[in-house]
């Protein structure tokens, strides 16, 4: 023992895990390096340190890192029982496969895994049939995972660019060779253990291998943007067939409006979050939104992004179908007037009596309420109704100023909702510009923003490959008698 652990002040060890408790108030970042400096200042403190360093590590976005965390992991077997998840840079041309699997080969425990293709933004984008090879064992070594994440940071490669032999570029699957291989059943195995899938940017080839194979046990499925679901024209009602019971379904990349609405019918009594970007019709060109969502009884979320063209005959129809489920968010972002109608003033009738409907059948619940685009301005009345949903956190929508007499808003009808919504803090410019009480809407928004940024600094999932500086220095550890 050390002169200086000698002479230190010893205390119980129910103690130090009190005090180690308090970093989970810190930003990731901080609680991570305070964490590794605690650790390598007496070998009591790294013992109780390690679980919550181990555990859910920082990302390992360099090879040196992942060398290093592999070592530290060899120097002392038990760390590797405690990781849970992992956030890994998978190199350009596959260069680190092999270190990667050893690495989750060393965590028989992990559930949770993020994988990054790609260094720098012009690496090389090519898949390679190894490539297919080292993701499949890399899969089959973790026997526990249920959560998997992929995402790129590549660029794109023009037509012009490519050669006729490449077996997969920009995610996109080019030869029969390279699909052949994605029918491998160790994909099967890794598919129906998943909860959770996300797929992002250039993934089709990895959505190939995985989305039909999912079980029943998958929850919350995310599609991001620049993934191209074109090699399976019912994507979403195959997934229904054999994943019923899915929570979560968030789309960033267009799908096929009756796609869409065919699976939500299959998923309507477990779906909460329901976010959709862009839809298409059966020809690919941008398509209508309808009335026609069913009835879900627990969603809790509805977002219609900006390339989802809904009219106001349609807001009706779905403002009317959700109304007897707990909305929290309700997004439409590109809500547009009365097919066939020019009265301005009818539309605004029309409009107003839907947004009153929602916002008082969900006021327990409601605490985001989004309308953007077009002819989305909203009258008095429905700033009344919102008098009601007392946990209202947003309300992003345009007053009417020059329709009507009775609907235009004026100052009180804004500034009471300082009182009724005590915790509404987000407003429009449009909005704020009538309020009598500025400086006091300020106030609160200047708080909510504090508020939302000490609590994605906390949150790891909020801490992508790339990002901020790095902490760890897991040669340290390694090396600590």
């Amino acid at each position: 023992m050390s002169s200086r652990e000698s002479t230190s002040i010893s205390l119980p060890v129910e103690l130090y895990h009190h005090i180690l408790s308090y970093f989970n108030e810190f930003d990731f970042q901080t609680r991570q390096a305070t964490l590794v400096a605690l650790s390598s200042s007496s070998k009591t403190l790294r013992r109780i340190a390690q679980p919550y360093l181990y555990t859910h590590p920082r990302d390992l976005d360099t090879a040196e890192r992942q060398w290093k965390f592999q070592l530290a992991l060899l120097a002392e077997p038990h760390r590797a029982i405690l990781v849970q998840s992992l956030q890994l840079l998978w190199l350009a041309e596959g260069v680190n496969s092999g270190l990667l699997i050893d690495i989750v080969r060393s965590s028989p425990h992990l559930k949770s895994m993020l994988l990054e293709r790609g260094e720098k933004y012009r690496d090389s984008n090519r898949i390679t049939l190894q490539d297919v090879e080292d993701l499949a064992s890399l899969l089959d070594a973790c026997s526990e995972l249920i959560s998997f994440r992929y995402t790129t940071m590549l660029a794109w490669t023009f037509e012009d660019a490519m050669h006729e032999g490449d077996d997969a570029i920009n995610g996109e699957v080019r030869t029969a060779r390279l699909a052949q291989r994605l029918n491998d059943t160790r994909f099967v195995s890794a598919a129906r253990r998943l909860t959770e899938l996300s797929l992002h940017n250039q993934a089709e080839w990895i959505a190939q291998a995985l989305l039909p194979f999912t079980s029943s046990r998958l929850q919350s499925l995310c599609l991001g943007p620049d993934l191209s679901l074109a090699f399976d024209r019912n994507l979403l009602c195959n997934l229904a067939g054999h994943s019923p019971f899915l929570e979560s379904l968030r789309i960033r990349s267009s799908v096929r409006i009756h796609d869409l609405i065919q699976a939500c019918k299959a998923w309507a009594p477990t779906l909460r979050v329901l976010q959709v970007i862009l839809v298409k019709d059966d020809e690919g060109l941008p398509a209508r939104i309808t009335g026609i969502f069913p009835t879900m009884p627990v969603l809790q979320e509805f977002y219609l992004g900006a390339g989802c063209y809904t009219t106001i005959e349609a807001f009706g129809a779905i403002a009317q179908t959700l109304a007897a489920s707990p909305i929290q968010y309700f997004t439409v972002r590109n809500l547009q007037g009365l097919v066939n109608v020019d009265d301005e003033l009818a539309a605004s009738t029309q409009l107003n009596n839907a947004v009153c409907h929602l916002v008082r059948s969900c006021s327990e619940t409601l605490q985001t309420l989004e309308l953007k685009r077009g002819d989305s301005q909203v009258g008095r009345s429905v700033l009344h109704a919102c008098q009601e949903a007392r946990n209202l956190v947003r309300l992003l929508v345009s007053p009417l100023t020059d329709v009507s007499p009775l609907e235009n808003v004026v100052p009180s009808d804004l500034d009471d909702l300082l009182h009724t919504c005590p915790a509404l803090s987000q407003i429009p410019a449009t909005l704020l510009g009538i309020s009598s009480c500025q400086e006091l809407w300020h106030e609160r928004s200047r708080s909510l923003e504090k508020q939302e940024e000490e609590n994605r600094k906390k949150d790891q999932g909020n801490w992508g490959l790339g990002c901020y500086s790095r902490w760890s220095n897991w040669s340290n550890l390694a090396c600590m008698p």
